[in-house]
């Protein structure tokens, strides 16, 4: 039998680190409802519904803040149960777990509840100390006895939450997940060096390539330095691509040169051979329509070159570095960066709106993405962009200290943030296909490591 659902949406979070209720209203509920539904059934955690079955799961939606089984500041307020009180026992789901500062949906089984159990609340402990347990309420979900909760683990370890009723027949039910860190596994750079101010990985050799003012070096995927790739005084390097099939890399450069006593400033797309090479320079000298103040990069699924510029995108061929096409996008006028999506398209970062562009392989918009917080704040500066095989797309901004997940639709599914060695001024992010992201911070001089996936 479905058990109804039961959904705290009332909760004011606003003591607890400045979050705010995932959901907000019962009108933005249905979202949040139909995700977890949807997720649970793609686990087989539950059977698929029908249309007509998944419309009921709507008919009952609650909040219950400030009811007797209601989380206090000091601790979860104890409910005198009568003798023989059940106690809702609950059975882990593989091994549950959860990342410190990331929001994470746990997943657990509950048994001896009947269909309807009145005044759920379901907490997080978030201090254990002299002066007692704090806990804070979480925002969850229970269908056919399975609760599904949604939380931001502040610190790692054992992670304690409190199923509680105001059902006298039930007894309070705790269980303990695993948090892990999002710290970064490792921070790295290149002894005697500049800051870094872009970074690539090349999945065929599991390497990072990290570009500093002048110079591009090659990392492990562990961030050994191997060698400096090219080196260039003459230029400052803005933007670094490496193709995933061949042994080529692409960096957008600018400068200034003297012309006759004056100094010009110029602007190139420069692509070399992985020995240092340089193959061809694409630039000002050229009629190229690059307008954006600098030149980002990227490679397509053909191997050719994606120049983002003010309201278009070049495509410059392998070969010759002339220009195959240029496109016309209106709605382009900022870009900060480009990368090419795993469907044939592209996603082109805005850096003053705030959003993410995608693009299908035939250049028609797909999605349009305002990067957000988990406090639904804009956040604009975006300075990194990439796009995992899954379609997932991942953003950083030069004015915060942590980065975003979003799913291909353009859904926030995290917030990456660090409780220590936080990044300082992050200007570029890539993605590696085992997971990981490598994350260019330039204000702490170094390139940094995280598990996201």
């Amino acid at each position: 039998m479905q058990h109804n659902i039961l959904l705290i949406n009332t909760i004011d979070r606003s003591g607890f680190g400045g979050m705010s209720p995932l959901v907000k209203s019962p009108s933005e509920s249905n979202g949040f409802l139909t995700d977890i539904n949807e997720s649970m059934e793609s686990l087989g955690i539950i059977e698929k519904k029908s249309p007509s079955q998944d419309s009921e799961l709507f008919t009952r939606i609650t909040g219950v803040p400030n009811g007797p089984a209601a989380v206090q500041s000091s601790g979860r307020t104890e409910i005198a149960k009568p003798k023989g009180a059940k106690t809702v026992k609950v059975v882990m789901l593989d091994s549950p777990q959860a990342v410190v500062g990331i929001w994470s949906t746990v997943y657990v089984k509950l048994q001896n509840v009947r269909e309807e159990m009145d005044g759920v609340v379901v907490s997080m402990e978030v201090t254990n100390g002299d002066t007692g347990r704090t806990f804070v309420p979480c925002d969850f979900l229970i269908q056919e006895n399975i609760l599904a909760v949604k939380a931001l683990p502040p610190k790692t370890g054992r992670c304690t939450f409190v199923v509680q009723s105001q059902d006298a027949s039930f007894r309070d039910a705790e269980f303990t997940v695993e948090v892990f860190g999002n710290n970064p596994e490792v921070s790295f750079s290149e002894s005697g060096t500049d800051w870094p101010v872009t970074v690539a990985f090349k999945p065929t050799e599991k390497c990072v390539y990290l570009a500093f003012n002048h110079h591009v070096s090659k990392f492990t995927h562990d961030g050994e330095f191997v060698s400096v790739i090219l080196k260039d005084n003459g230029a400052y390097i803005n933007d670094l691509a490496v193709d995933p099939k061949r042994a080529r890399l692409v960096v957008g450069v600018s400068g200034w040169r003297d012309t006759r006593g004056y100094k010009i400033r110029f602007q190139e797309v420069r692509l070399y051979s992985m020995s240092g090479t340089r193959i061809w320079t694409a630039g000002s000298h050229q009629p190229l329509l690059f307008g954006a103040p600098i030149l980002h990069v990227a490679f397509n699924e053909e191997g050719n070159v994606m120049v983002a510029g003010h309201k278009h995108v070049d495509i410059c061929l392998r070969g010759t570095g002339t220009i195959e096409k240029n496109v016309k996008l209106e709605e382009l006028t900022t870009p900060s960066r480009v990368c090419a999506t795993p469907d044939g398209g592209c996603a082109v970062a805005e850096a003053t709106e705030g959003t993410i562009q995608v693009y299908d392989k035939d250049w028609k918009l797909k999605v349009k993405v305002p990067i957000v917080d988990h406090e639904g704040k804009r956040v604009h500066g975006v300075s990194g962009l990439a796009v995992d095989s899954s379609g997932n797309i991942l953003v950083s901004s030069c004015e915060k200290e942590e980065f975003f997940l979003f799913d291909a639709e353009g859904k926030l599914i995290s917030v990456i943030e660090s409780d220590w060695d936080c990044p300082k001024w992050p200007l570029d992010l890539t993605t590696t296909n085992d997971g990981y992201v490598f994350l260019a911070d330039h204000g702490n001089g170094c390139a940094k490591k995280y598990k996201y996936m």
